[in-house]
């Protein structure tokens, strides 16, 4: 007889309460690029907020440079970079909140950020920097590619980027690194 499955495994990622989704947001677009800058000998250390012990609301009183710091930084070829880890839904969309958008932006200005984005569905990632970020969310909004995340009552606006677009515009994207 199969196995019944929970009502947590049945529910989509997106539709699970905060403190379920919290558990493992990020976790395995964390674990590609780490396996990947591992295998490929990149030198790579922790740098933002990684489920630091507060609250959502507390979370959200943060400044948003400190709430949205780049999850990594990394040296390739010689130069010390950010790296924003974020992965994408099985509707092969990659949503990039604004804010989340803008305090990366604000970070390049210091560094050159650039963006990790894991395709769980194709087992794909691209890297692409801030400024080709950049330029597709200004696309984006322009055609209209918008939308609202308004789980509790305060709204943050975000852009909805496909991932053949990413694709079109990325340097680069590779197959997901076998363990080592």
């Amino acid at each position: 007889m199969p196995e019944q499955k929970t009502r947590s495994e049945k529910t989509s990622f997106k539709d699970k309460d905060w403190s379920e989704r919290v558990q493992r947001l990020g976790d395995e677009a964390e674990a590609v690029y780490e396996l990947d800058r591992t295998n490929r000998n990149i030198r790579h250390f922790e740098h933002g907020l990684r489920r630091p012990p507060l609250t959502g609301r507390e979370i959200n009183l943060l400044p948003a440079s400190v709430k949205y710091a780049p999850d990594f930084i990394e040296v390739h070829k010689g130069k010390p970079r950010y790296v924003e880890v974020q992965g994408m839904g099985r509707d092969q969309t990659f949503k990039l909140k604004d804010e989340k958008h803008q305090a990366l932006a604000e970070a390049d200005s210091d560094m050159a950020v650039y963006l990790f984005v894991w395709n769980n569905v194709v087992r794909r990632y691209v890297l692409l920097p801030m400024l080709q970020v950049s330029t597709l969310v200004l696309a984006a909004y322009e055609a209209g590619d918008v939308g609202v995340f308004d789980p509790d009552g305060r709204p943050k606006p975000y852009t909805r980027l496909s991932w053949e677009k990413i694709v079109a515009n990325a340097p680069s994207y590779r197959i997901a690194p076998a363990r080592s």
